[in-house]
């Protein structure tokens, strides 16, 4: 099964002047099979973050964690190579933020 990492820097505001600076790091693989003459994949994207929240003065006043688990998967019914509807169907299995 072939694996990868995607990670991304982010940052995000609130209107009261706190705000988070995080880096997104999903962990993902993924599994294909033609052999049955229709392509099918199936991808897992699991990622746990654990981000500093800071005040509207750059001090640190607490932390945010995110837990997620989702799953993609893709049956390309007539061999198009494009996702048409009922082609693709999505679930997630875990995602949680807590503050403290």
């Amino acid at each position: 099964m072939p694996t990868g990492t995607f990670t991304t820097n982010y940052r995000i505001d609130f209107s009261d002047g706190r705000y988070v600076l995080g880096r997104y790091v999903e962990h993902f693989g993924t599994q294909a099979n033609a052999e049955s003459g229709v392509n099918r994949s199936s991808d897992t994207h699991t990622s746990q973050e654990q981000e500093p929240v800071y005040s509207a003065d750059g001090q640190a006043i607490g932390k945010v964690t995110i837990y997620a688990t989702f799953h993609i998967r893709l049956t390309d019914l007539n061999g198009n190579h494009q996702p048409d509807p009922g082609e693709v169907a999505s679930s997630v299995d875990r995602f949680r933020v807590t503050c403290s």
